[in-house]
């Protein structure tokens, strides 16, 4: 994923909706990053904008959230944008 593609992704959900990922305050990415089991691409653009390598860690040190639901998913867009099993 290059600089322009990741500027493209929009947060698909929460306080945050609709807007890019590149204009979302840091301490919100680093509150994701550590706390939600995103896809991979929403993942990597978000590691991408903290300047972390590769995918996220998960913190050791706090729970794990997975949001799942349809308040979370763009109406047009019906795929999950988490790492759905």
């Amino acid at each position: 994923m290059d600089g322009k593609e990741e500027a493209a992704i929009v947060m698909p959900f929460g306080k945050y909706k609709g807007r890019l990922i590149c204009d979302i305050p840091e301490d919100y990415l680093e509150w994701f990053a550590d706390n939600v089991k995103a896809k991979p691409l929403l993942a990597e653009a978000v590691a991408k904008a903290l300047g972390r390598p590769g995918q996220p860690q998960k913190s050791k040190s706090v729970p794990s959230l997975t949001i799942t639901g349809r308040d979370y998913v763009l109406n047009d867009d019906t795929t999950c944008p988490f790492d759905c099993d």
